[in-house]
């Protein structure tokens, strides 16, 4: 007849509802633990990953304009020295031949872009970001080689130059 239930009138209720609440509110589900981690992973691979290839385009570009610069002063230097040995115009150009300018048509994969990975999971990022490591690496090898063959060329350009 006198239960504290019934003298409380319903309070009793609210209040071991509210303890309730409490507790579970303190008791964060391991799932969303988890998610959070995997969402915090996630972002630190995506900005690793948007870095890598930002710094790769960043390559690209000043190497670009590097060997473009490089490429001009050899047009020019040739101009010169056919200019100064019209009678060797054709030894010269059999010369020039010998130096490839490195129209590799397998660098492709070296300048493929963020958009191509795959985020439905970290391990495809993870993947993409040794990939980018990889490639720009090579580009860095391929690059210097090519600017390497370029100056070899205006050095013996203006060699020739400085005969005359």
């Amino acid at each position: 007849f006198l239960e504290p239930r019934k003298l409380q009138h319903g309070k009793f209720l609210e209040k071991e509802k509210k303890e309730k609440e409490e507790r579970i509110g303190r008791n964060v589900p391991k799932q969303s633990i988890l998610a959070v981690i995997q969402i915090q992973e996630f972002e630190e691979l995506f900005d690793e990953l948007f870095e890598l290839e930002s710094s790769k385009l960043r390559l690209i570009d000043s190497t670009s304009k590097e060997i473009d610069n490089l490429r001009q002063r050899i047009i020019y230097l040739s101009g010169e020295t056919i200019k100064n040995n019209p009678s060797q115009k054709t030894y010269l150009e059999s010369f020039l031949s010998f130096f490839t300018f490195g129209d590799n048509n397998d660098e492709k994969d070296k300048f493929q872009p963020i958009i191509r990975a795959k985020f439905s999971n970290t391990a495809a990022m993870e993947e993409r970001i040794k990939q980018i490591k990889r490639t720009k690496i090579e580009l860095i090898n391929s690059t210097s080689q090519e600017i390497d063959e370029l100056r070899q060329i205006i050095k013996c350009l203006e060699y020739i130059n400085q005969q005359n």
